[in-house]
């Protein structure tokens, strides 16, 4: 009788060995579930915006704006790449550089054009001083010495960068015309305020400016890409048609070189 017993206690343990055995292979063969994370299995593109300065170079929030200043908070497009077949100018003494054309001439100076001034920045008064740093002229057109002042047409369209110690007067609105538009604009992860006018200078002769500036340790910087002349002198309609397509294609080129402008540190 004990025989028995233990014979059938064995067969009892031999069949639980058996199952477990059995279990454990079941399992280690059964497919398990693959997880994947998007986040690390997949590839991707992130493109991050330029990040703005600290407000003590060039956030002109501050400064009180008068009434009659067009406020607006539209942004302009992040600068692109320097573009093929631009050439790069680096100014170390002043903290820049922007690239242009090559086909174009860089100029350490400000040339006269008619009534177009040669201060540091477009008007500005007289107290506000600074240096003309450098000029890129863009396209030209002036028939003035061969027929009257009446029939005279003329054009000019230049990138110009000047710099001022006058670090309080840098917004100023002072000498501006009545209307200016006024924006946001991050050049390489500066912001700027950019202004936005037209000046009548004289008789059929204005300026269109687009005029940059920013505080940068202890300078003003302005850049400014001006179109001059006579724009829009109704009086010779082929010639009128001949200055506002070269405002046009000169005004491209202007913005794609601004948008090149950067400070070393």
């Amino acid at each position: 009788m004990t025989i028995k017993k233990t014979k059938n206690s064995a067969l009892v343990a031999l069949g639980a060995i058996a199952i477990l055995m059995l279990g454990y292979f079941l399992f280690r063969e059964s497919p398990r579930d693959e997880i994947t994370n998007p986040a690390t299995d997949q590839e991707t593109k992130e493109t991050v915006p330029p990040t703005s300065s600290p407000t003590s170079e060039g956030d002109a929030s501050a400064i009180k704006k008068p009434t009659n200043v067009i406020s607006s908070a539209k942004q302009e497009p992040a600068a692109s790449p320097i573009p093929k077949g631009y050439i790069t100018y680096t100014s170390g003494q002043h903290n820049f550089a922007l690239s242009y054309p090559k086909g174009l001439t860089l100029a350490n100076s400000f040339s006269p054009f008619h009534s177009l001034a040669t201060t540091w920045r477009s008007n500005t008064p007289l107290a506000i001083q600074g240096s003309p740093l450098i000029e890129i002229p863009l396209g030209s057109y002036d028939n003035s010495a061969k027929v009257s002042a009446l029939d005279a047409y003329f054009f000019t369209s230049v990138v110009r960068v000047g710099i001022s110690p006058n670090t309080l007067s840098c917004y100023s609105l002072e000498n501006m015309p009545s209307a200016v538009e006024t924006s946001k604009v991050s050049l390489s992860g500066t912001q700027w305020t950019k202004y936005t006018y037209t000046a009548v200078v004289a008789g059929d002769e204005k300026a269109r400016i687009a005029n940059y500036r920013t505080l940068r340790g202890s300078f003003c910087y302005s850049i400014e890409l001006i179109s001059h002349g006579t724009i829009d002198k109704a009086r010779n309609p082929e010639l009128q048609t001949t200055i506002a397509k070269l405002e046009a294609s000169t005004d491209t080129i202007g913005r794609s070189i601004v948008s090149t402008f950067r400070f070393l540190k």
